[in-house]
């Protein structure tokens, strides 16, 4: 999305020194350049989409059980971005607070990546034993791999959704 790639340049231009403009380009630049957060204004910046994110992925947690396949895996790469820009921002937020987040954001990608994986599977396996009645067997195999793995899913995701936000805010 847009907003989240622009968060990403944004956070990327706080590590940069600001660059001094030509005189030629100084009027054109402003109208351009990207605005460089002061670390305090870029933590309260991002904690708005990473609150966001977080109420979503905490919306669709309770509801784990429900989802079909394509909204769990909406809901893993939710997981994804929350991580890789918690991560991102690490430096702004409490290392305690932060340590544990990231503790239950982990096993919770990991396992909704798993259960991806075994649908992407399966569907192929589907697929090929159209003309290969082997394949059968791997499907029964996958199949019973993704009912096994949903409780454990659950469970990781109910442990994320009651961790605190390392974030200020709501």
């Amino acid at each position: 999305a847009l907003a989240t790639q622009q968060l990403w340049l944004a956070l990327l231009g706080l590590g940069l020194p600001p660059a001094a403009p030509s005189p030629v380009r100084a009027a054109r630049d402003r109208a351009v350049a990207p605005v460089l957060l002061a670390p305090p204004a870029a933590a309260a910046a991002l904690a708005i989409p990473l609150h966001k994110l977080l109420r979503q992925v905490r919306r669709d947690a309770r509801r784990f059980d429900s989802l079909d396949d394509e909204a769990r895996h909406r809901l893993r790469r939710r997981i994804k971005r929350l991580r890789y820009l918690t991560e991102l921002s690490a430096g702004l937020w409490p290392a305690k607070r932060l340590a544990k987040f990231l503790k239950r954001l982990k096993p919770a990608q990991a396992l909704l990546g798993e259960v991806n994986d075994t649908v992407v599977a399966l569907a192929h396996c589907r697929a090929l034993a159209a003309t290969d009645p082997h394949a059968w067997f791997a499907a029964g195999w996958l199949s019973a791999r993704h009912a096994a793995l949903l409780p454990g899913s659950a469970a990781a995701l109910d442990r994320l959704a009651r961790t605190p936000q390392p974030w200020p805010g709501r």
